[in-house]
């Protein structure tokens, strides 16, 4: 009598549960499922990695950054997943599987559901390219910096030319009047100098006083 007893209830609880279960096992029309995958995938905000703009001439971290844009764009392409990535599986997955995964779930919230995995997938699977694109931006910021200041140092390098030369060109000038100034008192010492011959030449020499004066 308690096995009856215990088999009835047994069976009463399968009942309740098997309306359950068959919802989680129900099957979904895949096709359906896939067509509002690739509307909804459409529909999405691209997801684009800008470039920093004052970098623009940084060929390699541009370039770095242009590549996880691509590779991104591919793997969020429900026509050409990424094998092994959620949208990869979804595709493969039969009317039955896909109702399990999906559950109790409305199908765009499954299809929701799967385009945020695939994104989180499609990030990480991006994100060395990127860890490369931001090395390259570093390297480019520093050598930015570096040409900064290298160009910096010419520029002084040139100001101090330019004050050079001109204090050159002054002492040239200061030069060219002092040989001229030499070369008209080396005249004035000759023109002196004979006169004195002239004036002097046969003169007596007079001796001088006590305090100095010539007697006459």
């Amino acid at each position: 009598m308690k096995c009856t007893k215990l088999f009835s209830l047994l069976t009463a609880a399968a009942i309740t549960l098997l309306p359950l279960a068959a919802l989680a096992a129900q099957p979904i029309d895949l096709g359906a499922a896939k067509s509002l995958l690739r509307q909804r995938t459409v529909t999405l905000p691209p997801v684009v990695f800008l470039p920093d703009a004052s970098l623009a001439s940084c060929t390699s971290y541009v370039s770095l950054l242009n590549k996880a844009n691509q590779d991104f764009k591919a793997c969020m392409n429900p026509d050409t997943p990424t094998a092994g990535s959620p949208v990869a599986k979804f595709n493969a997955y039969t009317n039955m599987q896909l109702a399990q995964y999906c559950g109790n779930k409305t199908m765009q919230q499954c299809v929701d559901q799967v385009n945020l995995e695939q994104n989180t997938f499609c990030n990480q699977l991006v994100m060395p390219t990127r860890t490369q694109a931001e090395k390259a931006k570093q390297d480019c910021t520093q050598a930015r910096v570096e040409c900064t200041t290298a160009k910096s140092k010419l520029e002084g390098l040139k100001k101090s030319k330019v004050e050079f030369e001109a204090r050159k060109k002054q002492l040239e000038a200061d030069l060219a009047k002092a040989n001229a100034d030499l070369a008209t008192n080396t005249n004035a010492i000759n023109a002196a100098s004979a006169e004195v011959n002239k004036q002097c030449a046969g003169a007596p020499v007079l001796p001088a006083g006590p305090t100095g004066a010539i007697k006459r």
